[in-house]
C-alpha cells in the first residue's frame, strides 16, 4: 500500500511538470486608444486661458492582447498619433497643447491648431521621436496601463468649445507563450 502511494505521488509530480509547453515569442500587432472629451468656456478676451494638465490611460489591455497579459515581455510604439473629434462652437477657436509622460518628460507639442480646421481637414498629430516614449513603455510593461498628461492654453472669444481629444497608439508587443496541455 505504501509503495503504491509512493507510485501515485510519484506520477503526479512527473505529470505537473510536463503540462506546460513554451511556445516561444509570439508578436501581436493592435491599436490602443481612447478619447477625452473637453467643454471650454468662452474667453472674455483674446488672451489665451491657460489649463493644469489633464491625464489620458494608455491600457496595453485589449481584446488583442487579454489571453497574454502575464507573460508580454517588450513594446514597441510604432506610431501615436491625437485627433480632434466631434467639434462645436467657436469656429475661430485655438488650442496650444503640450504631451508628457508620467515623469514629465515632453514628447509631443503644438501650438495655435485651430480646431475647427483640424476637424473638418481630419488632421493627425503625430508623435516623431518614438524613443520618447521608453518611460511610457516600461510603465506599460510593469503596470499595464501608462498616463499620458496634456495641458496648454485656449482662446474662444466668439463661442464656447465642446470637442474630443482622442489618441491612437499602434504598437508590437512581443510575448513568451507557453499553453496548458
Amino acid at each position: 500500500m505504501k509503495n503504491l502511494i509512493k507510485l501515485m505521488l510519484a506520477f503526479l509530480v512527473i505529470t505537473s511538470f510536463s503540462c506546460t509547453k513554451d511556445l516561444g515569442m509570439v508578436t501581436i500587432s493592435t491599436t490602443l486608444n481612447d478619447v477625452i472629451h473637453m467643454d471650454v468656456d468662452q474667453t472674455p478676451t483674446e488672451d489665451p486661458i491657460v489649463f493644469e494638465a489633464i491625464e489620458m490611460e494608455i491600457d496595453i489591455e485589449n481584446t488583442d492582447t487579454q489571453s497574454y497579459m502575464g507573460n508580454i515581455e517588450e513594446i514597441t510604439f510604432e506610431n501615436l498619433t491625437f485627433t480632434f473629434e466631434n467639434f462645436e462652437g467657436d469656429v475661430n477657436g485655438l488650442i496650444s497643447l503640450k504631451f508628457k509622460d508620467a515623469y514629465g518628460t515632453e514628447f509631443f507639442s503644438a501650438d495655435n491648431i485651430n480646431i475647427n480646421d483640424a476637424v473638418s481637414n481630419q488632421t493627425q498629430f503625430e508623435v516623431t521621436n518614438l524613443s520618447m516614449l521608453d518611460a511610457m513603455v516600461a510603465e506599460l510593461l510593469a503596470e499595464s496601463t501608462a498616463t499620458i498628461a496634456y495641458s496648454g492654453s485656449y482662446v474662444c472669444s466668439d463661442d464656447n468649445m465642446s470637442f474630443d481629444l482622442k489618441y491612437n497608439a499602434d504598437v508590437r508587443v512581443k510575448t513568451n507563450v507557453a499553453v496548458e496541455d
